[in-house]
Order: C-alpha cells, then structure tokens, then sequence
C-alpha cells in the first residue's frame, strides 16, 4: 500500500506542461440556500476587505495522477464563491459537506534559487495568510490564464504570477514542472504545486520582488536550504502555511533542493 502523503496532498511527481491533461464538467449542483449563503458572506467580506474583487475561477473536481501523466477535472468556480466558503469553511463544511464548498484553485510556485527554495512572507496587505512563510502564488483564472493555443492553463497562471509578485519573466523559469496537488488540510481547498529553478541571487531576486507590480503583497523572503526543511515545517522559522510546509515538504523528497 502507497503510503498517505502529509499536509494534504493527494498526489506528487513531476508533470511538465506537456504532460497534464485538462478536462472540463459542468459546475456541481447546489442545495437549496447555498447561493443565498454565498451572497451573504461575500457582502460582507467586501465591507472588511473592499478592494476584493469577483472573477471566473477553475475549480478541481478529480485528479488521476501516472508517472508520465497527469489529468485534472475541472469545472467553473469564482472569487466569490471560493473566499465566502474559505472563511467560513466550518459552517459550510457542515451545511452542505466538502462538495458544496467550490473553491477555485490556486498555484503555487516553489522557486529554486542558489540550490534552496525561496518561500515569501505575507504581508499585511493580503486576504490569508498574513506574516507567514508562503510560497509566491495565486489564483487560476481561466478566462485571463491561457497559454499560446489559446486554451485555459495552470502553468500560465504560474507565469503571471512569477512576474507579478517577484519580477520574474517568462524565459527565467526554467524546469516549470507541476509536481503537487494538495487539498488543503483546513479547508480543502485546491493548490496545484510548481517548482522553477532561476539563475538569480537570493539578493537579486530580492531586488526583482520589490520593483514587482505586486510587491506589496510580499515583505520578505527565505532562504531554505535542504537541510533546513524539518525546522520550516515545524515552524522554528517562523510561522508557516501549510501550502508552505506542502512546498517544501515536495522539493525535499522529489530531490529538487541542495
């Protein structure tokens, strides 16, 4: 029997763009007062934090995951949905179980820099996560992700994202690989996990993150060195996600670190 993975993964390897496959259903249906539910938490969430925003989302319906292949079913999800479920997971967990959740996916990219993974820390500026070790991510946005044919892509939300938090650009990340699918374990929500390697600095791309169009989302970086990941995951480096523990915890055992 195949060992469970921890931090809420469902599946590991390494799956180049080439190598994923991309399946699309229909949205599930919902039970009856869910939609008015939604509406009321996202009223609200706007009053706390006004400079959210609704766009269409992707979200993961089933994943079956080969050596050489990975496939992923998808379906439409949004902001508002996914936030309104987010922050209050209990309560819809328990009306309407983890189907009537919906959340969009996010993707997160581990960048390798000097032989360790670069993590960011959130700052106060960000919906989750704030003052914990995280690495740069963000939503997938189908309508806006797409890569050169034309059709709704993960890796063309990484791409965005490399850019818009850290300077990155398209040419510099080299080896983007899919190499996670996580369900968050405290709320289920669905993470894709990349990795990329850069022929940068820490100190460089330090500087690259601060000129980003969206550096204010980020007020540090860590160094983790291979050595070093038992103490991130067990926070003696400072408060971590578990998308962050789930990053580091996949470049160690996929041997992606030095």
């Amino acid at each position: 029997m195949t060992p469970a993975l921890p931090y809420g993964l469902v599946a590991q390897g390494r799956w180049p763009e080439a190598a994923v496959e991309l399946s699309w259903t229909e949205e599930p249906a919902r039970a009856a007062g869910w939609a008015d539910e939604v509406e009321t938490a996202w009223q609200a969430l706007l009053r706390e934090e006004p400079t959210l925003h609704d766009a269409a989302l992707a979200g993961l319906r089933g994943h079956l995951a080969a050596l050489d292949r990975l496939s992923l079913t998808l379906s439409p999800s949004s902001y508002r949905v996914t936030v309104s479920t987010h922050r209050h997971f209990a309560r819809f967990a328990a009306a309407y179980g983890l189907s009537g959740l919906g959340m969009g996916i996010a993707v997160a990219v581990g960048v390798v820099a000097e032989g360790g993974l670069v993590l960011a820390r959130r700052s106060q500026r960000v919906f989750g996560g704030r003052g914990m070790w995280h690495p740069a991510a963000g939503h997938w946005e189908p309508d806006a992700h797409r890569d050169a044919a034309g059709k709704p892509s993960p890796f063309a939300c990484a791409r965005a994202e490399m850019l818009e938090e850290l300077g990155l650009e398209a040419h510099e990340l080299e080896g983007l690989t899919l190499i996670g699918v996580q369900l968050n374990p405290d709320t289920a929500k669905p993470e894709l996990h990349m990795t990329a390697r850069v022929g940068l600095t820490v100190a460089e791309l330090s500087q690259r993150q601060q000129t980003a169009r969206d550096a204010h989302e980020i007020d540090g970086l860590l160094l983790v060195r291979r050595a070093q990941v038992p103490q991130l995951v067990e926070g003696a480096l400072g408060p971590v996600t578990e998308i962050g523990r789930a990053c580091a915890y996949l470049h160690d055992a996929l041997d992606l670190l030095c």
